[in-house]
């Protein structure tokens, strides 16, 4: 994964982001590790940028309408990333083949809670 970013530290399989979250980074031992792999870069990567935002505009700046539109992708990405992250695990868990999972658009996606 490389070095850490600024606002990322890493230890020993745990990358902590800004605002003290903690991402645990599982290493498989099965094939399906590398999908598993790019799919913690991938949130922690959006992680890092949806934090960077609103440390930009701590102060009491208020985000721009560019920055509020990039903040609200981020969410549904990352949104997006977690869901396919644990229908992989949960199909790994119940003994089916966890590439079967599918990316699910951000309309199904953000309508779990409504």
């Amino acid at each position: 994964m490389g070095g850490a970013a600024p606002g990322r530290r890493r230890r020993r399989g745990r990358l902590t982001l800004a605002f003290g979250r903690t991402l645990t980074l599982r290493r498989q031992a099965t094939e399906e590790a590398p999908v598993d792999d790019d799919l913690h870069e991938r949130i922690a990567r959006l992680a890092h940028e949806e934090h960077a935002l609103h440390r930009a505009h701590a102060t009491g700046d208020g985000l721009t309408d560019l920055e509020r539109l990039r903040l609200r992708q981020l969410e549904v990405e990352l949104d997006r990333a977690w869901d396919l992250l644990r229908q992989r695990e949960a199909l790994r868990d119940a003994g089916l083949d966890p590439a079967t999972a599918a990316e699910r658009d951000a309309s199904t996606v953000e309508g779990y809670l409504s």
